[in-house]
């Protein structure tokens, strides 16, 4: 099946791109930022909620503030 996909002619090794790779450039200069993204990342449903709804008052309360 692999062989019947087209590659521009290119061998396998020189097509495929390691996902660690990926997004080095991105990454690399926002390490810290994403460190402390990763720490504050829960899993918990509640708080992705509750930070949803507080993101959404404050805007409302913004924008009937302004208009």
């Amino acid at each position: 099946m692999a062989e019947d996909i087209y590659v521009c002619g290119e061998e396998d090794y020189y097509v495929h791109v390691g996902g660690s790779n990926l997004y080095y450039g991105i990454l690399t200069p926002l390490n810290r930022f994403y460190q402390y993204l990763k720490s504050e990342h829960s899993g918990l449903l509640q708080n992705y909620v509750f930070w949803v709804v507080f993101t959404l008052i404050l805007m409302i309360a913004y924008l009937w503030r302004v208009m």
